[in-house]
């Protein structure tokens, strides 16, 4: 065995034969012969007791030291057990404060890293114990006479060699303030992670609603844009129609003044679109105070249709401006429903004094007075060009149909004046009437409708009607003419070969006076829609007309609701009307009680009608039940090329087997005929 510096072994050494360092003092304990050839202690007789395992690497077990009483080799093997412990129990001691780590406190921690430190040392220093003492030999007492002071070296040997073999002491504190400030650390990040699992859930309880609302807010500006991005794709399709295509309807479009704006811009260089619509729009005088500036350098545009808008005055003064500072040849322009007033009313008829192009202005549905009707009356006074001026639903009165009927005298272009729903009264459409007399010209569409007009205005209605039979448009709807005023008119019409519209509706008329209008009408031959709804002629009059059509009539659109007519004779002559008639194509028929036992003779009329022009037929409110739309089902499916494309049946008395069995004929129509129908219940 090699000794090593780290054994501070006091004495002396010297060089054995075998190349060991062995101590050169006398020792008491006997030793075994070397096995080295060279060695001087080899065959000595006190070698000749052998310590089993004390060796060594040379073979031969050499002398400790006497002096501390404990072999070296023994000392070393132990000191070489006790490192190996310490090294075990500083691993146990490792792993301990690993456990302490994951503790939920530092003082517990602390504790269980305090408690393993002290395991620690007091292992340690059990483990090393002193060597222990060795025999004495036969010559010990020889050495113990050599004298104090000798013992005294002996003993600072000893205690110097003591001192060697205790393990190195371990700095209690710093190990444990290491092992404390691992485990604070992991605590540490144990409790930051706890508090922002805290922070997350008090952000989600409290910020939740408005993360929820951010993100709504967020889905409603995606949408938002996406609707942007599809207006403008629609508004660019716009565009390209105003630049390709003749007419363009874009009416009910909620385009509102951005949409107006964008579109106007197409209009600075149009030279193909000649007629824009552009009613229900919601526009207003901002938008077409920016969007009028390309309508003053547009030279193909004719007719502009603004109805059911929202220009009020200000926006009539813009268009006023541009059609009399600019280019645009415009004829048709129509204003109605817009809150115009007096102001604005004024504004435009200074374009009807000056304007040579215009031949159409519809001021309908709005607010204009009598100042304003007194500006306009000047301006037709002096117009040449106008030809149809609606005036319709605004608050003329007496005193501004008087005002009116002066300008008409002096007028020599018009021919169209609409003024129904302006509560004239007799006193002005007779003054209207007279002024009109005086005129070469014929008027060929007067709309005096809704007006509170009696006999007295139906007598000089006749007297014009006889002067000029050019007329081709009579409205007469909502009076009080009764059977006396019509049957006025009936000989005013008398074989007239102009009339295509007659509206003799809500008069009070009686089957006398549908008596004499159809034998006044049978040379009428242009006659294309006859309205006689809401007059009391019953089923007397239902046949006077049942006759007429019977003959000859080319009347294309008949309105006889709410008559009376009721259920078998009126009913009956109803029918005759489906069943012989080949040119009508709408029938009005509501409100007249028909019930079942009238439905079932126009579904008998309907299974044998050879009239395939006839596209609507409405029996509202006739209080049919289920029996009669049944034997309507079975008429179309009998008959299915004739069947009315739409078949309106509201406000009846319909189950859902009625509904069910006019369902079932509807399908039925569709693949015998190829006719798409649709059916109002």
């Amino acid at each position: 065995m090699q000794l090593s510096s780290s054994t501070r072994i006091s004495g002396t050494y010297g060089p054995c034969s075998c190349q060991q360092l062995h101590l050169r003092r006398p020792i008491a304990l006997p030793l075994t012969s070397c096995t080295s050839a060279a060695s001087p202690f080899r065959n000595s007789a006190r070698t000749r007791r052998a310590i089993p395992g004390m060796g060594f690497n040379c073979g031969t077990l050499h002398a400790p030291l006497a002096s501390t009483k404990r072999c070296v080799l023994a000392t070393a093997s132990k000191r070489k057990a006790a490192a190996a412990q310490e090294a075990r129990l500083r691993e146990e001691v490792e792993d301990e404060a690993d456990e302490a780590e994951e503790a939920e406190g530092s003082e517990d921690a602390a504790d269980v890293v305090d408690q393993a430190l002290a395991e620690a040392e007091e292992a340690a220093a059990t483990s090393i114990e002193a060597p222990p003492k060795q025999r004495r030999s036969k010559r010990s007492s020889q050495r113990k006479a050599s004298g104090s002071g000798e013992r005294a070296d002996r003993a600072s040997e000893r205690s110097s060699y003591t001192s060697s073999l205790e393990p190195p002491q371990v700095d209690q504190s710093s190990r444990t303030r290491e092992v404390v400030t691992v485990a604070v650390a992991g605590i540490g990040v144990l409790g930051l992670l706890g508090l922002l699992m805290m922070g997350v859930k008090k952000v989600a309880t409290t910020q939740g609603p408005k993360i929820a609302k951010a993100r709504e807010v967020r889905e409603e500006d995606r949408k938002v844009v996406q609707l942007q991005r599809d207006a403008e794709q629609r508004l660019q399709g716009y565009v390209s129609a105003i630049r390709n295509e003749p007419t363009v309807d874009l009416s009910a479009q909620n385009l509102g003044d951005p949409g107006f704006v964008y579109i106007a811009d197409a209009l600075a260089f149009n030279d193909r679109c000649f007629g824009l619509d552009l009613s229900k729009n919601g526009i207003t005088p901002g938008g077409l105070r920016a969007g009028v500036e390309p309508l003053k350098n547009n030279k193909a545009l004719r007719l502009l249709r603004l109805s059911v808008n929202s220009l009020g005055d200000d926006g009539a003064e813009m268009l006023a401006d541009a059609l009399l500072t600019g280019a645009c040849p415009l004829e048709e322009l129509s204003l109605s429903a817009n809150s115009i007033g007096d102001r604005g009313a004024a504004t435009l008829a200074e374009v009807i004094k000056s304007n040579t192009t215009l031949t159409s202005l519809d001021i309908s549905s709005n607010n204009i007075d009598y100042d304003g009707i007194t500006a306009l009356a000047a301006a037709i006074a002096e117009n040449t060009t106008l030809r149809a001026l609606y005036l319709s639903d605004n608050y003329i009165g007496g005193m501004g149909a008087i005002v009116l009927a002066n300008a008409l005298k002096q007028n020599t272009g018009l021919q169209e004046l609409h003024i129904k729903g302006n509560e004239i009264g007799d006193a002005g459409i007779t003054a209207i009437l007279d002024a009109l007399k005086e005129r070469e010209e014929s008027m060929s569409v007067l709309d005096f409708g809704n007006n509170g007009l009696s006999v007295s205005s139906a007598e000089s209605l006749a007297l014009y009607m006889e002067r000029h039979r050019e007329m081709r448009e009579l409205n007469l709807y909502m009076n009080e003419i009764g059977s006396e005023g019509v049957s006025l008119i009936a000989k005013a019409l008398d074989g007239s070969k102009w009339i295509e519209v007659l509206d003799l509706g809500g008069n009070n008329v009686t089957a006398e006076g549908i008596q004499e209008l159809m034998a006044a009408l049978k040379g009428c031959d242009n006659l294309r829609v006859l309205e006689l709804g809401y007059n009391p002629f019953g089923a007397e009059g239902m046949q006077h007309l049942a006759e007429h059509f019977k003959e000859s009539s080319q009347v294309e659109s008949l309105k006889i609701g709410w008559c009376n007519i009721e259920e078998e004779a009126g009913a009956g002559a109803l029918a005759e009307i489906i069943k012989n008639n080949q040119s009508l194509v709408t029938i009005d028929a509501r409100g007249n009680k028909l019930g079942d036992p009238g439905v079932f003779q126009i579904a008998r009329a309907m299974k044998t009608n050879t009239n395939d022009k006839l596209v609507e037929l409405d029996l509202g409110y006739n209080e049919i039940k289920d029996d009669g739309a049944v034997s309507l089902a079975q008429a179309m499916k009998n008959n299915p090329q004739c069947a009315p494309t739409e078949l309106k049946i509201s406000a009846n008395r319909l189950t859902r087997l009625g509904q069910v069995a006019l369902q079932e004929a509807m399908d039925m129509v569709l693949e015998m005929a190829r006719k798409e129908m649709t059916i109002t219940f």
